[in-house]
């Protein structure tokens, strides 16, 4: 193809080459004003570059990246306990720069910030960024960050008095299964995190993680790859393998 992707006019594109509904066409025509939108708007932007046959670059890898920005800072990461109260005290208790909790909630200690999480603060850092970055839109620097590929949370059912049993053998199965070097999904585990549950660490930089809901009657199982969508499928597929051995685990509320 002769013209650079960002070059095209590809709303102007989409439009004439398939019928919208007013909704979609407005957005199309006038551009998104808030953040649904946005993701509206990204989604039917994926829709064009798969109509033009454009392919996105291989993703990076990402699990080297963040080793390397890491050891460049002189930094690393510690695993805590889901939940707004857990990370925010364990953020204090370590005197970590920030943390970050999987609902959204970001905690930010000085010279940023004080401890406690601050959606206009966040924004004010965001804008920081772009500031030192004047070339680039945030599109771009968004861009520029590893890819990973996450499930969702996923909630099968347990009972309240055998969740934390059930996490309890989960941990011993993976655990004999590290020490007598058993693969999950083809590949190495390197280690298991217990902190919070069962977190399974891969040597290819995918996990999968099984711990007891904190306010249900449930599990909680989420699978992350580096590599790709498919690759966190097939964690998932062989963790599951596991847990549908368990008489106590019911159904889940959506699976991948």
């Amino acid at each position: 193809m002769d013209k650079k992707i960002d070059d095209i006019n590809w709303k102007e594109e989409l439009l004439s080459s398939a019928k919208f509904n007013e909704y979609q066409s407005n957005l199309l025509k006038n551009g998104a004003k808030s953040l649904s939108q946005a993701w509206i708007l990204g989604a039917l932007y994926q829709r064009w570059k798969k109509l033009k046959g454009y392919r996105d670059p291989e993703p990076p890898n990402c699990q080297s990246s963040y080793k390397e920005f890491l050891k460049k800072n002189n930094s690393e990461i510690v695993l805590w306990k889901t939940g707004h109260s857990y990370i925010k005290r364990k953020t204090t208790e370590i005197n970590a720069t920030a943390g970050f909790e999987r609902s959204g909630h970001f905690f930010f200690n000085k010279p940023i910030g004080r401890g406690y999480d601050d959606g206009i603060l966040s924004a004010i850092e965001i804008l920081k960024i772009l500031d030192n970055n004047k070339n680039k839109k945030l599109n771009d620097l968004y861009n520029e960050l590893p890819i990973t590929f996450s499930s969702p949370t996923m909630s099968p059912k347990c009972p309240e008095e055998k969740k934390y049993d059930v996490v309890d053998k989960i941990n011993n199965i993976f655990q004999n299964k590290m020490k007598n070097n058993q693969l999950l999904a083809g590949q190495k585990i390197l280690s298991i995190v217990t902190v919070n549950g069962v977190r399974i660490n891969l040597e290819d930089g995918s996990w999968g993680l099984v711990r007891a809901s904190s306010n249900s009657p449930n599990l909680v199982v989420v699978c992350e790859s580096t590599i790709s969508e498919e690759r966190m499928k097939e964690v998932f597929h062989g963790l599951n393998s596991e847990l549908v051995k368990f008489e106590e685990i019911g159904d889940y509320d959506q699976k991948i």
